[in-house]
C-alpha cells in the first residue's frame, strides 16, 4: 500500500503512532518529492490505509522531505524557493 518501485523516503509517525508520514516520488504528486501520509487500519503495524498527499499547502513543485509533526508547529524540508537547496 505505501511502497513503490521508487523512492519512499523520510518515514516519521504522528504522537499517537496512528498515522504515518513520508515523501515519495513514487505516487505522483507536484514535485519530485510529495509528503504523503497513510492510518494505521488496527493495532498491528501491517495493515495502512491508501496514502493520501498533503496537498498544496505542504506539497510544491520543489522536493518536500522529512515531515515532523510536532504540538508546537509540523516542520518539513523543501526546495520551494530555495534554488534547489532545503
Amino acid at each position: 500500500t505505501i511502497n513503490t518501485p521508487y523512492q519512499d523516503v523520510s518515514p516519521s509517525l504522528s504522537p499517537d503512532s496512528k498515522r504515518l508520514y513520508f515523501a515519495s516520488n513514487g505516487h505522483g504528486g507536484y514535485g519530485s518529492f510529495d509528503i504523503f501520509y497513510a492510518d494505521r487500519l488496527d493495532d498491528t503495524w501491517l495493515n495502512w490505509s491508501k496514502p493520501v498527499n498533503a496537498g498544496p499547502e505542504v506539497n510544491s513543485e520543489g522536493r518536500e522531505l522529512f515531515y515532523r509533526p510536532t504540538a508546537g508547529g509540523d516542520f518539513y524540508t523543501s526546495t520551494r524557493n530555495s534554488d534547489g537547496y532545503g
